[in-house]
C-alpha cells in the first residue's frame, strides 16, 4: 500500500524546501523598503551636515565681516578725534606741524568711510546710518577747518572763542551715538546668524541620531525576517551591511567635518583671547559669576591691583570697592541688556577718583545661552588731567603779567600773549610772523647778540637785561629770559621768551613810594612827609635867621556834615576845602593832612608873626561861603587855626606841631572860626 501522501496545495512545505514565493516576495518588499528608508536617511543626514558646515563657514565670514565693520567705525571715530585734536593744536600754537596729522586724518576718514560703505552695501538700514554718519563727520571736519582758517586769518583769540562753543561736543556725541547704533546693528546680525547656526546644528544632530536608530531598527527587522526566511534574511543582511557601510562612511565624514569645525571654533577662541589680551582698550571677559575668563594687558595693568594673572579670580574680590550701581549693571547684562556710560566716575578705596568710559555686554554660548559679560573700559583721567593742564597753561599764557613770546628756531614769532602786546605796543597780528629783530633798539652791538645765542645753543637758555624799542619809538629796559622747547626726541622745536618791563616796574615802585608819603584822598603830604619837610624848613630857617610858622587847621562842624550826608559827601567836602586852603597859600608853602579834618600848613620865610596871622585870617575868610556839592546840596563848615612860630614855640618839627595843636584847642575854646598863637596859650 502506498503510504506517501501527496502535497496538498497550500499545505506545509517539506523540511528543507524553500519558502513559498509570496514569502520571498514579501521579504524582498520589506528589505527594499528598509533600503529606501536607510538611503533616504543617509541623504538627509548628508544634506543636513552640508548645510551645518555651510552655516559654520558663513558664521566665520560673518564674524570677520562684523569685526571689520566695527574696526572701520572705531577708526572713523578715532580719526575724526585726531583731526580735531590736530586742529586744536594748530589753533593754540599756530604751528604748521599740526596740519600734517590733520591732513592725514582727513584722508584716513575718507578711506574708512568708503570701506564701510562697501562692507554694508547689501544692508539698506546701515547705508542710511552711514549717510547720516558722513554728514556728521563732514560737519565736524568743517568746524575744525573753520577753526584753522579763523586762526590763520583772524588770530588766536577769535579761533579760541570758536573752540569754546559747545557744538564740537554735540557733534562728537552724535557721531559716537550713531557709530554705537551701527555697531549694535552689526552685532545683532551676527547674533542672529549664530542663533540660526546653533539651531541648524541641533537639527543635524537629531536627524543623525534618528537615522542611526532607524538603522538599528531595520537591522532588528531583518533578523526577524532571516528567521522566517534564511535566504531573504541573507539578502537583507547583505543589503543592511552595505547600508551600514555607507552610513558609517557618512558618519565618519560628518565626524571629520565636526572635528574640523571644532578646530575652527578653537582657533577662533584663541584668536579672541589674543584680541582681548592685546586690545588697545582695557577689555575683560567674565563668566556668570563674574570670574575672569580672559583679560587684556591694559585691563590687568589698570584694574588688576598688582596681579599679573586674573583668570579664575572673582572681579568683585579683586576690586572690592566696585560701587553698587555697577553691580546692578552686571546683573542687568546677565539678563541680556547692553549697558554703556560715556563718562562715569569711580571713587576707589584709597580716595582717588578715576573718570571712566565703559560698556558692558552679555556674551552667548553655542546654545544661545548667556555665558557671562564682556566689558570694555577706558580711563579718561589722564586725558582730563591733560585737558585741565592745557586749559591752565592757556590761562597762564593769556593772563600772566609778564610778556610771553614763542618763536621758531629761526627767531620768527609764532605766538604772543596780551601782556607782550601791552609792553611792546604791537598787536598780535603785527608781530606774528615777524623776526624778533623788529624789537631791537640798537643799543646792543652784534657781539652782545652773538654771546646771547651761543649761551642759548650751548645751555638751552639765556637771561639778562636788554633794551628794546616799543612801536611808538620809546627805548626801554626789560628783563628777558629765553628757554628752548624740545620734542620727545630731545630736539629743539621752539624758543620761549618771558619779558618783564623794568621801566614800568620802576614806575610802579615810584608810584608806591608816592602813596607812602601822600594822602590818598587829597593828594597832600601825609604825617611822615610833613615832619620830613618841616625839618628841612627848620634847618633853612636856622641858617638864614628867617622864622617859619606852623598852622594847625581843623574844620568846624565837619562831623555833622559827614554824619548827615554820608562819607562820600564828606570826602568831596574835604577835597573842596583843600582847594580853598591852597588858594590862600603861596607856592613855597606846604599843606599836609594829618587825618580826618585836621591839616597842617608850613609857612617859610615870614617877616613877622603878623604875616602868619594874616594868612590865618585869609584862610578863615575862605570858609565864610558855603560849599556846593556834586549832588546839588550846600554845606557850610568853619575853620579854626592854631599857630606856632620857630624858634619861639619849638626848635624841631614835633614840638612845633604840638604847640600849634595846643593853640588850636585855645582857638576852639574861644568860639571857633578864629585863630590863636601858641605863645598866648603858653602865657
Amino acid at each position: 500500500m502506498n503510504t506517501q501522501l501527496p502535497s496538498a496545495a497550500g499545505g506545509p512545505a517539506a523540511p528543507g524546501n524553500p519558502p513559498p514565493a509570496r514569502t520571498l516576495h514579501a521579504t524582498e518588499r520589506y528589505l527594499t523598503a528598509a533600503f529606501a528608508v536607510a538611503a533616504g536617511s543617509s541623504i538627509l543626514i548628508a544634506l543636513l551636515s552640508f548645510a551645518a558646515i555651510a552655516r559654520l563657514r558663513d558664521d566665520g565670514a560673518r564674524v570677520a565681516h562684523t569685526q571689520e565693520v566695527i574696526g572701520a567705525l572705531e577708526a572713523v571715530l578715532a580719526t575724526a578725534t585726531d583731526a580735531e585734536t590736530a586742529g586744536r593744536g594748530y589753533v593754540i600754537t599756530g604751528s604748521e606741524a599740526y596740519l600734517q596729522p590733520y591732513d592725514d586724518a582727513l584722508r584716513d576718514i575718507g578711506t574708512e568711510l568708503a570701506r564701510i560703505r562697501e562692507l554694508t552695501a547689501d544692508d539698506e538700514a546701515q547705508q542710511r546710518r552711514l549717510n547720516a554718519l558722513q554728514v556728521l563727520v563732514a560737519q565736524r571736519i568743517a568746524r575744525v577747518q573753520n577753526h584753522i582758517v579763523t586762526r590763520r586769518e583772524h588770530g588766536f583769540e577769535e579761533a579760541r572763542a570758536l573752540m569754546t562753543e559747545g557744538r564740537g561736543r554735540q557733534l562728537h556725541d552724535s557721531i559716537r551715538a550713531l557709530i554705537g547704533e551701527m555697531t549694535g546693528a552689526e552685532r545683532t546680525l551676527l547674533s542672529a546668524s549664530q542663533t540660526r547656526t546653533a539651531h541648524s546644528t541641533r537639527v543635524s544632530m537629531a536627524v543623525s541620531v534618528a537615522g542611526t536608530a532607524l538603522a538599528i531598527g531595520i537591522a532588528a527587522a531583518a533578523l526577524v525576517l532571516l528567521r522566517r526566511d534564511f535566504a531573504g534574511a541573507r539578502r537583507t543582511q547583505v543589503a543592511l551591511h552595505e547600508a551600514n557601510g555607507r552610513l558609517a562612511e557618512r558618519v565618519a565624514e560628518r565626524t571629520a567635518e565636526l572635528a574640523h569645525a571644532n578646530d575652527s571654533l578653537d582657533r577662533s577662541y584663541r584668536e579672541l583671547r589674543q584680541l582681548v589680551e592685546h586690545a588697545p582698550l582695557a577689555i575683560a571677559m567674565f563668566d556668570r559669576d563674574m570670574r575672569y575668563i580672559a583679560a587684556g594687558r591694559r585691563w590687568v595693568d589698570e584694574y588688576g591691583r598688582g596681579r599679573r594673572v586674573l583668570a579664575g579670580l572673582s572681579h568683585l574680590d579683586v576690586n572690592p570697592d566696585i560701587p553698587e550701581r555697577w553691580r546692578q549693571v552686571y546683573r542687568r547684562c546677565l539678563e541680556g541688556e547692553f549697558v554703556k556710560e560715556d563718562e562715569d566716575s569711580w571713587v576707589q578705596a584709597d580716595g582717588s577718583v578715576h573718570a571712566l568710559r565703559w560698556a558692558a555686554s552679555p556674551w552667548r554660548d553655542q546654545h544661545g545661552e548667556i555665558g557671562g559679560i564682556i566689558m570694555i573700559a577706558e580711563d579718561l583721567t589722564p586725558r582730563k588731567q591733560s585737558e585741565a593742564r592745557l586749559r591752565l597753561a592757556d590761562a597762564v599764557f593769556m593772563n600772566t603779567q609778564e610778556g610771553i613770546v614763542i618763536t621758531d628756531l629761526d627767531g620768527h614769532i609764532v605766538a604772543v600773549n596780551p601782556a607782550f602786546c601791552v609792553i611792546t605796543e604791537y598787536s598780535e597780528a603785527e608781530v606774528v610772523g615777524q623776526h624778533m629783530r623788529l624789537l631791537q633798539s640798537g643799543r646792543q652791538n652784534g657781539s652782545f647778540y652773538r654771546a646771547m645765542w651761543e649761551s642759548i645753543v650751548s645751555t638751552g637758555g639765556w637771561q639778562g637785561e636788554i633794551w628794546d624799542r616799543r612801536k611808538g619809538g620809546e627805548v626801554y629796559p626789560l628783563w628777558l629770559a629765553i628757554g628752548t622747547v624740545r620734542n620727545e626726541a630731545g630736539e629743539g622745536t621752539h624758543y620761549v621768551g618771558v619779558v618783564a618791563d623794568i621801566s614800568r616796574m620802576q614806575h610802579a615802585q615810584a608810584h608806591l613810594q608816592y602813596f607812602a608819603h601822600h594822602d590818598s584822598l587829597t593828594g597832600l603830604p601825609n604825617r611822615s612827609l610833613l615832619y620830613l619837610r618841616l625839618g628841612n624848613s627848620i634847618e633853612r630857617a636856622a641858617r638864614g635867621s628867617a622864622p617859619c610858622a606852623v598852622l594847625f587847621l581843623d574844620l568846624d562842624g565837619f562831623k555833622g556834615v559827614n554824619d548827615r550826608l554820608g562819607h562820600q559827601a564828606g570826602d568831596e567836602l574835604l577835597q573842596l576845602a583843600v582847594r580853598r586852603m591852597e588858594q590862600r597859600l603861596r607856592a613855597s608853602d606846604m599843606l599836609a593832612r594829618l587825618g580826618g579834618d585836621e591839616f597842617v600848613a608850613v609857612l617859610e620865610r615870614i617877616a613877622s608873626p603878623e604875616d602868619a596871622a594874616r594868612v590865618a585870617e585869609g584862610l578863615i575868610e575862605q570858609f565864610r561861603m558855603p560849599f556846593h556839592l556834586a549832588d546839588g546840596s550846600e554845606s557850610s563848615v568853619g575853620l579854626s587855626i592854631g599857630i606856632s612860630l620857630f624858634p619861639a614855640d619849638g626848635r624841631n618839627a614835633e614840638s612845633l606841631v604840638r604847640s600849634a595843636d595846643a593853640a588850636l584847642y585855645r582857638a576852639k575854646a574861644a568860639g571857633r572860626g578864629t585863630w590863636r598863637f601858641a605863645a598866648a596859650a603858653a602865657a
